[in-house]
């Protein structure tokens, strides 16, 4: 996983580096690891504008091999994304960092979160649960309406009425910068 932000960040600078490209419009978009890897971005680098996330993650501490989801076990021993989980299989609720604080590490940027209400990668009421605990400190530090999720009653795709969404949504945050 670190190597994907790693990778996602080195992008950033290639493409902030393009003379046609205005470094301070730049919007990530994410789906699946993706999504996961946006979701890490944006906590770590300041220099998205904002970004969409499409069923990009289930909060750790609820993910439990009893969840169905594979639980966090799979981000340490089947992907070995992120190993570390490893030493916390069956002891979930001692993972040190959520979803819910990872998203609030973007704030005041916009952020959109589509979550499939049948996606069984995640577990989607606790994927709401975290939107909407980063939405009170989004509240709380200029970021209010900035952090925004949609769950379409789908299974994990990415449709197009969810690129539509996508696209809208993008439209709709990426206005020209007020730089001279």
């Amino acid at each position: 996983m670190g190597q994907m932000v790693q990778d996602a960040r080195d992008a950033l600078s290639g493409l902030a580096s393009c003379p046609d490209v205005d470094p301070d419009r730049i919007f990530v978009v994410g789906y699946g690891m993706g999504g996961m890897t946006t979701s890490f971005l944006m906590a770590l680098d300041e220099r998205p504008a904002g970004a969409a996330i499409i069923a990009g993650f289930t909060p750790f501490r609820s993910d439990t091999d009893a969840r169905g989801t594979g639980g966090v076990r799979r981000w340490s021993h089947l992907y070995g994304w992120l190993p570390r989980l490893g030493g916390f299989v069956g002891r979930e609720a001692e993972i040190p960092i959520d979803f819910d604080q990872v998203l609030a590490a973007a704030v005041p940027r916009p952020l959109l979160v589509i979550a499939p209400t049948r996606d069984w990668h995640a577990t989607h009421a606790d994927v709401v649960t975290a939107v909407y605990t980063a939405q009170k400190v989004y509240s709380r530090r200029d970021g209010a309406g900035k952090l925004t999720i949609h769950s379409p009653d789908h299974w994990l795709e990415y449709t197009r009425s969810m690129q539509a969404q996508t696209v809208d949504w993008l439209r709709s945050q990426a206005a020209p910068s007020n730089k001279q």
